[in-house]
């Protein structure tokens, strides 16, 4: 009774006489803090709430000497007391004495260091470990409330069940009104945080001057610590919201309550959350051990579990009053969403492989599924036959529907992963009951392509229609699988085409809705073995009169065989086949009014018609022009035709023919038909000995029947001799007039001007050529370039080597060359841009430059750049903008780092990449070239050029060869006025 009062916790809230309230024993398990005390009537009472060997003077059970002795025993010397000079036996079996270990029951009594029997202030009586081997189920939701049979043995009315080893075991709770919390403002476990209660079923705030030392010991208690003390208030540091109320009363306690209840409460004045009360509670010896609620019963136990706000794992154990702990086995809390159901629907009678994505699972072979309506009430609860897979986002389950619910009803899903906690969603099932009869028709070819309709009835749901083969009408599984299918609702037919079959065969086929029942047809179907292959050639002239060969096997010999051609917008038109072999039928095309595909259907015996899967492709081609009209004699270029009506041909079909005049023979080369409206002749033929004028004629079909395109081309020879002037000025554009042979007129000739004086590196077709390095910064600089020169080509610095990888920072004098683009580039030249020396020039702090074309683009485009005179370090370049380069490592370029480091995100692109560098090159120039006659050619030089001196190159046009001229142009300087 004066533990009662000291505010002590009863597990069992059976109300007690007098007379039980006299504690005949009394047992401290140091492990648990449980505190057990032997009532007259016999009972235990388990007690945890604090520390009891310190709080009620019991510390000197430690300085005592522990006996035994069995119980229930004849033998004299087993009624010897035998010394016990520790408890470790407690924790470790293996260290108990040797009678102790061989009993089922003993007792255990504590004796003063006087050894005086007399004086015995605890007595054990208690039975062997108790054993845990599983639990069912061993998940449950985070709400609580999950009942858990514990499967084990060994278990009495002195048996308890904990949680240890928690994060933080202020996380659990069997939440009740009055219940307090810690809350934290970090995820992290603590025993410090704000002071919350559960008022009016909500968690409320509490004042820190509503409370006082005292009260907190018994809050702290009360949530299994020990002492505790206030923080203060939250101020603006974790307190509550806005949202939350104000608990309205001031707690005083004495301190040795066993909760609130027994405190007297005084109302108050509540306002804001600034004043919400921070405390910190002691952990007691049992902080890591949450008890909990337990039920025994016929020597079985069970637990329910408690609320955790989220999902985790824990381990459970349980022990007796004779401190003995079975083996600790993981439960997991678990805190479901489900997002999907696959598939949507299943046969109303029969068994179903579902699929259950989300998150948060629980897995245990404890899991249930429901149907239920709209207002997500329980219809049925599926059979689970098993569970195949399970993840904390998957779960595959085969269950089984027992028929009771109605076909063609939708219903949504629940599903109870530890077999108690339903979890709801929004994803609904239909059932089905589908059935398949008549099928359109009862042979097919064995390559397949036959148009097929199958009879069903009772499909409601097509998101997983499918179609399957079947070796017999009762077999469960198909050999074989379709999923292109379509479905007509109003004449229930589903329509497929066959597929290709090894040889002939007898099947019969099968529908599903749900992908994994099928409904199998009883009518056979037999694949023979007539196959197709090809048709030559594909395309025929509108005209007709083509002679179409159609090859494949399993041909037969008989007295007609007709051929089909079939139309999108005209009647089919049939016309006679003639039989050649078991692999050869021939017939001619017939004329038509306009091009159009044809298909082909063939009847053996010139009434049942086969779809062959070929086509006969009717053309009209009309040619319009050639680019370029003219080619070189001794030189292959490519062609371009252009026109309409081409077929698609294959290469192989596509002949080019060149008819000279006044010759005979005719010149074929390949060509490729690159679209109704282009041809392409890859390279024109070599073979003429003469220039002139030929004629262009295309073949569709191989070269049996040429097409004249009614276009002419001119061969020439072309040689470049000289040119005037000569010498031009940059300051202004000038005409220049080239004198040779052979020129011919073209609309897209043009003149190439390359400097001379070539550049160094050349850089494949991405960078170009004609580069020359002026500037580096070696790889692993923490300083960019020592210089704040603007990039104006002044500096001088550091020892040149002529290697954009070199190990070494320098530059050379640029600013009296001759050039007008930039190129900055890492050594590894993963990175680089391109710029023109006009760009460059630009000034301003945040400004768009025109890069001509960088590592990531092959365009121009428009990039913003700092070049601002007042900032020694400018111009700073980047592929990205400037603003942001420091994030993705784009800078490429910056001046004036001599002494102090620049930071790291600034310097980092030279930290690898091969350092950085800058190169400079005079571009080629390219001017439009104007037929005069066959012996000159004009073209203007543009505005601006660089002097230097230039080698000219004509093209005659696009594709045709470069002719350089023997004669080189010199442009002079630019000269200011």
């Amino acid at each position: 009774k004066d533990l009662l009062e000291h505010g002590l916790t009863l597990n069992d809230q059976t109300s007690l006489s007098e007379e039980d309230k006299i504690i005949t024993s009394l047992t401290i398990n140091p492990l648990t803090n449980i505190l057990y005390i032997g009532l007259v009537n016999g009972k235990i009472i388990r007690i945890n709430g604090g520390n009891f060997l310190n709080r009620f003077q019991l510390s000197e059970l430690k300085s005592n000497l522990l006996y035994f002795k069995p119980i229930n025993s004849d033998s004299v010397e087993d009624k010897k007391l035998d010394l016990i000079t520790n408890l470790q036996f407690l924790d470790n079996p293996s260290l108990a004495p040797t009678k102790l270990t061989n009993q089922t029951s003993f007792e255990i009594y504590s004796i003063s260091r006087s050894g005086s029997t007399q004086s015995v202030l605890t007595k054990i009586s208690g039975s062997i470990r108790p054993i845990l081997i599983s639990f069912k189920p061993a998940i449950g939701h985070i709400s609580g409330k999950t009942k858990v049979n514990i499967i084990g043995s060994n278990f009495d009315d002195s048996t308890v069940v904990l949680m240890k080893n928690l994060i933080n075991k202020n996380s659990f709770s069997y939440s009740t009104e009055g219940s307090f919390r810690l809350v934290n403002t970090v995820s992290n476990p603590s025993l410090s945080g704000r002071l919350e209660i559960l008022y009016d079923s909500q968690w409320s705030t509490i004042p820190y001057d509503f409370i006082d030392s005292r009260s907190v010991r018994v809050i702290c208690q009360m949530m299994g610590y020990t002492n505790g003390l206030i923080n203060g208030p939250c101020l603006t540091l974790n307190c509550g919201s806005s949202k939350q109320t104000v608990y309205p009363k001031k707690i005083v306690c004495e301190g040795f309550e066993k909760d609130i209840s027994y405190c007297q409460q005084i109302d108050q004045t509540v306002s804001g959350h600034s004043r919400d009360a921070i405390i910190s509670c002691e952990p007691s010896n049992s902080q890591n051990f949450f008890m909990l609620n337990s039920t025994l019963q016929d020597k079985k136990m069970s637990i329910v579990t408690p609320t955790t706000s989220i999902p985790t794992d824990v381990s459970i154990f349980v022990t007796n009053e004779n401190y003995f702990e079975s083996e600790a086995l993981k439960f997991s809390f678990y805190n479901a969403t489900i997002i999907s159901i696959y598939p949507n629907n299943m046969p109303s009678s029969g068994q179903l492989s579902l699929t259950i994505a989300g998150n948060g699972f629980g897995c245990d072979n404890s899991i249930l599924l429901r149907y239920s309506n709209s207002s997500k009430q329980q219809i049925e609860i599926l059979n689970t036959l098993n569970v195949t897979y399970c993840s904390q986002n998957q779960v595959t389950v085969t269950v089984e529907n027992s028929g009771n619910s109605i076909a063609g009803q939708s219903y949504y899903i629940e599903v109870a992963f530890d077999g108690q906690y339903w979890t709801s969603s929004d994803s609904l099932i239909t059932l089905t009951n589908v059935t398949a009869s008549e099928i359109s028709r009862k042979i097919g070819i064995f390559k397949g392509g036959n148009n097929m309709n199958l009879q069903t009835s009772g499909i409601i749901s097509t998101s997983l229609l499918g179609v399957g083969m079947f070796l017999s009408p009762s077999d469960k599984y198909p050999f074989r699988s379709l999923t292109t299918v379509t479905f007509d609702p109003i004449s229930q037919k589903v329509s497929f085409i066959t597929p290709s079959v090894l040889a002939s065969q007898r099947i019969y086929w099968g529908v599903t809705c749900d992908g994994q029942n099928y409904a199998v047809s009883k009518v056979p179907f037999d694949f023979y073995l007539t196959s197709f292959t090809s048709l030559y050639p594909s395309v025929a002239l509108i005209t007709g009169g083509s002679v179409i060969t159609v090859k494949g096997s399993g041909f037969v010999k008989s007295t007609s065989v007709s051929v089909k051609l079939t139309f999108v917008n005209f009647p089919e038109i049939v016309v006679e086949g003639v039989f050649l072999g078991p692999d050869t039928i021939t017939f001619t095309s017939p004329s038509i009014l306009v091009p159009t595909v044809s298909s082909i259907e063939i009847a053996l015996d010139g009434i049942t018609f086969e779809k062959t899967g070929l086509t006969l492709n009717y053309v009209n081609p009309t040619f319009q022009n050639t680019s370029p009209s003219c080619f070189m004699r001794t030189f292959s270029s490519p062609i371009s035709v252009t026109g309409n009506g081409f077929p698609l041909v294959p290469k192989s079909d596509c002949i080019a023919s060149f008819q000279k005049e006044g010759v005979a023979n005719s010149i074929k080369v390949s060509c490729i038909v690159e679209s109704s409206t282009s041809i392409n002749i890859p390279k024109t033929p070599t073979e003429f000995e003469r220039t002139g004028s030929v004629n262009l004629s295309i073949s569709f079909d191989g070269g049996d029947r040429f097409i004249s395109t009614k276009l002419n081309l001119d061969i020439y020879v072309m040689t470049i001799e000289n040119s005037n002037p000569s010498i031009i000025s940059s300051n202004s554009p000038s005409f220049v007039t080239l004198f040779g042979k052979g020129f011919v007129q073209s609309n897209t000739s043009i003149a190439i001007l390359k400097p001379w004086e070539k550049g160094q590196f050349n850089f494949g077709e991405n960078i170009g050529e004609g580069w020359n390095l002026v500037r580096r910064v070696r790889q692993g600089e923490n300083y960019w370039h020592p210089t704040s020169d603007h990039l104006s080509g002044s500096s001088i610095y550091g020892k040149f080597e002529n290697n954009y990888l070199a190990n070494s920072t320098f530059s050379i004098a640029f600013n009296t060359t001759e050039f007008d683009e930039f190129l900055f580039a890492s050594g590894d030249l993963k990175k680089w841009l391109i710029v023109s020396k006009k760009e460059i020039l630009k000034t301003g702090d945040n400004i768009l430059f025109n890069v001509t074309k960088s590592s990531k683009s092959s365009i121009s485009t428009l990039t913003q750049w700092r070049n601002s005179a007042s900032n020694l370090e400018d111009p700073i370049i980047s592929i990205s903008d400037y603003s942001s380069a420091s994030l993705t490592n784009d800078f490429l370029y910056r001046g004036y780092s001599t002494s102090i480091p620049s930071s790291s995100e600034i310097v980092s692109s030279l930290q690898s990449n091969g350092g950085m560098n800058v190169f400079i090159r005079k571009r080629a120039v390219i001017a439009t070239a104007i037929y005069v006659d066959e012996t000159r050619l004009m073209f203007l030089t543009p505005f601006g050029m660089n002097g230097g001196i230039y080698d000219v190159f004509i093209q005659m046009g696009n594709g045709q060869p470069l002719i350089q001229s023997t004669r080189q142009l010199s442009v002079l300087p630019r000269v200011s006025s």
